[in-house]
């Protein structure tokens, strides 16, 4: 039988209430961080000086009344680190970078959009995000694409392609970057239940369509980073984008019903502009895949879901994972 180390034992109870005081707005004492997180006062006696310590949690100048008693309250130290977020999305027909720094609880302290830069003006820019939030620990780039061997290999973005994107941002900015798919973020973003199975495909107007798959909570990105590059199906790839008016509808069929055929999702997500959204059919495109599917129920495929939102929430919340797990590895 395997012993219980202590130091993970010890590493578990520290997170467990660094994650009560991120869930919680409001300053706790030791007394509502023991029955909550079930640990003993004295435990906590041991572990918070040391997180303290580590600027992970901040103890209050200024204690707080229980009952009549004085007592020390902390607080989640949100902005001990910042995460650089560079987010690439095709806007009005255009490519678009939206750059962005958010703290540890996924609040956005800066915003700064910008019509697609060059590779030199991409850089500059982070250069001097780097000089103006100098706590800017970890960035995370979101691209229309795939990263292959640390190189982009499949960029919808000419000059971007065939660089070691995170190789040349840790360079500049002296820590750790990583590059992820924007379905795949935008699909991980709107996750929250372990259990589930969820494919997400998103439609761009001037591109094709991409997909992703996130199986209990984790990104399958298969052997090389090519699962959900659905542009190499064949209703696809000879494909001239954009489609006309009447095209939309049966791309959405052919393409759900490939990835129902491949995956067995419990949800579908279908990203899409509003133009995507006018055109489709979802009532038609359902019945054609209940004939199709006619052994099993379909899964539930929502279509209100936006882009945007979910892929930056994604991004984030990688990040602050990533944070995560070098502050207890």
């Amino acid at each position: 039988m395997k012993a219980f180390n202590q130091r993970d034992i010890k590493s578990h109870n520290q997170q467990l209430l660094i994650n009560l005081l991120k869930m919680n707005p409001q300053p706790m004492t030791k007394k509502e961080l023991s029955e909550q997180s079930e640990l003993s006062v004295v435990t906590i006696n041991k572990l918070l000086p040391e997180i303290v310590a580590a600027n992970q949690l901040i103890e209050l100048d200024k204690t707080i009344e229980t009952g009549g008693r004085q007592a020390s309250a902390y607080i989640f130290n949100a902005n001990r680190k910042l995460i650089l977020i560079n987010q690439f999305i095709e806007k009005d027909d255009q490519m678009t970078i939206i750059f962005y720094v958010s703290n540890l609880l996924g609040e956005i302290v800066f915003e700064k959009r910008t019509a697609l830069l060059t590779l030199a003006g991409f850089f500059e820019t982070i250069s001097a995000l780097k000089k103006k939030f100098p706590k800017i620990s970890l960035a995370i780039t979101g691209i229309p694409g795939v990263e292959i061997d640390q190189t982009l290999k499949i960029m919808d973005i000419e000059s971007f392609k065939d660089i070691n994107l995170n190789e040349k941002i840790e360079a500049l900015i002296q820590c750790p970057s990583y590059v992820e798919n924007d379905i795949n973020a935008a699909t991980f973003g709107f996750c929250s239940n372990d259990a589930e199975i969820i494919c997400g495909i998103y439609f761009p107007n001037n591109f094709p369509p991409g997909s992703s798959l996130i199986i209990h909570n984790k990104i399958f990105k298969g052997q090389n980073n090519l699962s959900g590059e659905i542009k190499h199906l064949p209703h696809l790839q000879q494909k001239q984008f954009p489609v006309s008016e009447n095209e939309i509808n049966i791309l959405i069929l052919e393409t759900v019903q490939s990835v129902l055929a491949m995956y067995d999702p419990q949800k579908v997500l279908l990203f899409m502009n509003d133009h995507w959204k006018n055109q489709f059919n979802q009532l038609a495109v359902e019945h054609e895949l209940s004939k199709i599917f006619h052994y099993s129920a379909l899964p539930l495929i929502d279509s209100s879901q936006n882009f945007e939102s979910n892929y930056l929430k994604g991004l984030i919340r990688i990040g602050i994972e990533e944070i995560d797990k070098s502050d207890f590895s």
